[in-house]
């Protein structure tokens, strides 16, 4: 009986492993035959694609423009004008001062000459130099006031100029070109006026030179009744450094100034007197001496 028992538990092992062999089989033959299926179709597998919900309104996707600022203007109570850039020269004119007019006199202002600069001034270290800027000259004096060198007679401590006549001097002729003006000697030389008579004098007025800004040295200017001024009365002397001491004068506390059109203004003074005698060394471009014109003004 029992020997059947094992006979027959046996045969049902048997039978079990029998049937796992078959369903392996049919796995893998169900595999192989799904894969050539995938083969043979020639369709790459896609990937999983969410669907869309059913019944669901999608709301589009709304980029906003980037916003424009505008320029803020600021206002203030009292704006800053910048002026435009003027032409800049070597020497800038002034306004003459206004001063009330002496009892007995009148303002006279003087014809001058227009300006008549060439090229770029030359850098100079100029000592004692005058830095105010010039102005047109004018200056109080009795009526019947007039420029009493006109015309009159020169005469100078060199006789013999390089470039024009010593007369030219007194001509009336001040436009400052190449040929209004003398060319004197170099180093201290004088040039002297005769106004043929004692006249009240107010004002001197010197043009040295017109086409370029320069200084002339030791300007010195006297008045006498003595035509060899033995005795002299000395209106004007920027001699600071007393090189022209030969004349005996001392060392002058006058400026140094540049030559423009407006010339060089030598108070008078009412001073009486019948010579008029001026002194210059050269300039600061050369040792030569120059004179466009010279005007007196008087009674």
């Amino acid at each position: 009986m029992l020997k059947k028992i094992n006979v027959l538990l046996m045969m049902m092992a048997i039978a079990g492993l029998t049937l796992g062999f078959s369903g392996c089989g049919k796995d893998t033959a169900d595999t192989e035959q799904g894969g050539s299926q995938l083969e043979g179709s020639g369709t790459t597998p896609q990937p999983d694609v969410e669907e869309p919900v059913a019944g669901v309104k999608e709301e589009p996707v709304v980029v906003e423009e980037p916003v424009k600022e505008e320029p803020v203007e600021v206002e203030t109570e009292n704006p800053v004008e910048i002026e435009e850039p003027t032409n800049i020269v070597a020497v800038v004119e002034a306004k003459p001062e206004e001063k009330p007019v002496p009892a007995g006199m009148e303002l006279f202002k003087p014809e001058i000459p227009n300006p008549a600069f060439r090229g770029t001034p030359r850098n100079s270290v100029i000592e004692n130099l005058d830095k105010t800027a010039p102005v047109p000259p004018q200056f109080y004096a009795p009526k019947g006031t007039k420029n009493l060198a006109l015309g009159k007679t020169v005469s100078a401590s060199e006789e013999y100029c390089s470039t024009g006549e010593i007369d030219m001097i007194t001509d009336g002729d001040k436009m400052g070109t190449d040929e209004t003006y003398i060319e004197m000697a170099p180093e201290l030389q004088w040039v002297q006026i005769d106004l043929e008579k004692e006249c009240e004098i107010y004002g001197i007025l010197i043009w040295h030179y017109l086409m370029e800004a320069r200084v002339y040295n030791d300007v010195i200017v006297q008045v006498s009744n003595d035509a060899d001024f033995i005795d002299s009365t000395t209106l004007f002397n920027n001699d600071h450094d007393n090189t022209a001491s030969e004349l005996g004068l001392g060392a002058g506390k006058d400026k140094n100034y540049y030559e423009t059109n407006n010339g060089k203004l030598i108070d008078g003074k009412a001073t009486k007197a019948r010579y008029i005698r001026l002194y210059s060394a050269g300039n600061n471009n050369s040792s030569y001496n120059h004179y466009v014109e010279v005007e007196v003004f008087g009674i």
